[in-house]
């Protein structure tokens, strides 16, 4: 399993519950460790209600260099 810096840590933990939607913080950073397995060139979301799970994608794409397409 992908460890997460402490930056998408903090991330997750502090930011995310401040954003409107369903995506909670242990989701996110298993969102985030995918994003950092994978290393994906552009994602998709589909189906945003609140964004949280589009910021904990963006958030991990940054950490592998996507520029968040």
């Amino acid at each position: 399993m992908t460890e997460l810096n402490e930056n998408l840590k903090n991330y997750a933990d502090e930011y995310m519950p401040t954003i409107h939607g369903w995506c909670d913080p242990f989701k996110a950073k298993d969102m985030m460790r995918k994003v950092l397995e994978e290393k994906p060139i552009i994602s998709v979301e589909i189906g945003v209600f609140g964004g949280k799970s589009l910021f904990a994608i963006g958030a991990a794409l940054e950490g592998v260099g996507g520029n968040g397409q």
